[in-house]
């Protein structure tokens, strides 16, 4: 149950940066917010998360970024998606913080053998049935095992299954590979990050929000996320995928080209996932307070152009700098 904020949220997460084409962010940005580009390239990424304990108890959660917009004197992330397999969390996002949120499933394909680096496990995270967090223990035809000591990838499929005008239900949104990040021992220095979001440009919430997201967790760079796409045509890849290898999509012969991908529906989030990956943050015993959104007056025209002088990556990079205590 949700209450008066901060709201708390407890668990471990991946948190990865990519660069994604100002183009195509500009679909899910509202127009009056100002892009932080350069060369023609934004800051977008993906948040995956766990959470152990919640006002909505356990659940998944996975954002996919759109890019940086600018709020001077820095720049706040803007979410494209909110993909969460609890319906309260959907409503309470959509609600109360003016989120593009979906109800979503997760469902394990291959999970590791060694309890040591799993990250995702088999156990659902929220505990609920089949029917809300669907797992494979047997991996499919095709999932096969990589490395020494029989360790195979964790590969963990996102679905949309909302309904109505917020999403493509059963529509696969992506696969995800995940790095191996250490369950035990050395994980990484314990930090207070702060991550200012906008959100808003809803039905429900018309007017433009910010929030800010404070954590405090143990992080850790690791291998990045790998990012496996719907086929658009048949693929010899299980599971009818398109791989991509570090990010770069490689082009088949019938595929959609990128002008006639842009006319798709908007729920279809490939261009946006196949950004090249710069950073993948591992944060283990994260503790996350989400402060309540205040209503945003955006300044005038004039005095909201993003600077030139610094590539895209610095305004996030310098955001998720520890604070001074």
């Amino acid at each position: 149950m949700y209450a008066d904020a901060p709201w708390t949220f407890k668990g471990r997460a991946l948190y990865q940066l990519q660069l994604v084409k100002a183009d195509e962010a500009r679909r899910y940005i509202p127009p009056e917010l100002t892009l932080v580009e350069m060369f023609g390239y934004t800051l977008g990424g993906v948040y995956l998360a766990r959470y152990d304990d919640s006002p909505a108890g356990r659940f998944d959660e996975c954002v996919v970024l759109a890019g940086l917009v600018w709020n001077p004197p820095t720049s706040c992330a803007w979410a494209a998606r909110v993909f969460v397999n609890d319906k309260e969390a959907r409503d309470h996002g959509i609600k109360s913080v003016g989120l593009p949120s979906r109800l979503a499933s997760f469902n394990a394909l291959c999970q590791s053998a060694t309890s040591s680096t799993a990250w995702w496990k088999v156990t659902p995270a929220n505990g609920k049935p089949a029917s809300a967090v669907a797992t494979r223990e047997q991996p499919p035809p095709g999932c096969t095992t990589q490395g020494g000591g029989g360790s195979s990838s964790e590969l963990v499929e996102l679905s949309n299954v909302d309904r109505g005008r917020r999403g493509l239900p059963g529509r696969l949104v992506a696969v995800f590979k995940l790095p191996a990040v250490p369950a035990t021992g050395f994980c990484g220095p314990r930090l207070t990050l702060s991550l200012p979001s906008f959100s808003g440009a809803t039905l429900e919430h018309p007017g433009m929000l910010q929030y800010s997201c404070d954590l405090h967790t143990n992080i850790m760079a690791v291998q990045p996320i790998s990012v496996q796409l719907p086929a658009s045509t048949s693929s010899p890849l299980p599971g009818n995928l398109l791989a991509l290898n570090s990010g770069s999509s490689k082009k088949e012969k019938g595929t959609s080209s990128s002008d006639e991908r842009r006319q798709q529906h908007p729920e279809v989030l490939d261009l946006l996932l196949s950004g090249k990956p710069l950073l993948c943050l591992a944060f283990s015993d994260m503790v996350m307070h989400v402060q309540a959104p205040r209503k945003l007056d955006l300044p005038s025209p004039s005095t909201t152009a993003a600077p030139t002088s610094q590539p895209a990556v610095a305004p996030m990079l310098a955001a998720m700098l520890p604070r001074q205590q």
